[in-house]
């Protein structure tokens, strides 16, 4: 979900097939839309989001409630992929009894920082919305499965970095660390 297809491009490989031309059948198999769509495609949703934090960074709009406000309903978003668990490709027969592969959706490893660091790097001068983002990665890791937690972590360790180069007060960098303790410590095993 979410990626380009190009004509000619390979998109699978039938292994065990009993058709015998599945080149023939597997083409109404396979569905493929002009533009992604959140219900299709998960990540897009996020990503929109993100862009509208990204634009309330802006220096044109300077608007970091907004962004704020889009990084909580980013967090709320990621906790409900994490509540769907990890995904495998399966096989599904659709309303009309055609068969389908399911992709997997990209998984927490994947969005959460495709989400985040874009954000970081746009709103690095400003604790409070680091903060903000280390909120969503505490709650996020919480509740990430084990092999994705450490990806959602290291996260919180480019805000910490980011936070010792662009912030110049001392208090600022304080509470950003303190954040980032706090994130880590609502992780199992932390």
């Amino acid at each position: 979900p979410g990626d380009h297809v190009l004509a000619d491009q390979r998109l699978g490989v039938v292994l065990g097939s009993a058709d015998p031309d599945p080149a023939e059948s597997l083409p109404d198999a396979v569905l493929i839309g002009h533009e992604r769509t959140p219900d299709a495609d998960p990540g897009f949703g996020l990503l929109q989001l993100v862009d509208i934090a990204l634009r309330a960074l802006s220096l044109g709009v300077n608007d970091p409630t907004t962004a704020r406000h889009a990084i909580g309903h980013l967090t709320s978003l990621l906790l409900e992929v994490a509540a769907q668990g990890a995904q495998t490709a399966r096989c599904t027969i659709d309303d009309q009894g055609i068969g389908r592969v399911r992709q997997p959706l990209p998984g927490l490893d994947e969005l959460v920082p495709d989400t985040c660091l874009p954000l970081v790097r746009a709103g690095g001068r400003d604790p409070v919305v680091l903060i903000a983002i280390l909120r969503l990665v505490g709650a996020v890791a919480a509740v990430a499965p084990s092999s994705q937690r450490a990806a959602v972590l290291d996260v919180g360790r480019y805000v910490e970095r980011t936070a010792t180069r662009e912030l110049a007060d001392p208090d600022d960098r304080a509470a950003v660390r303190r954040a980032l303790v706090a994130a880590r410590s609502t992780t199992p095993g932390s």
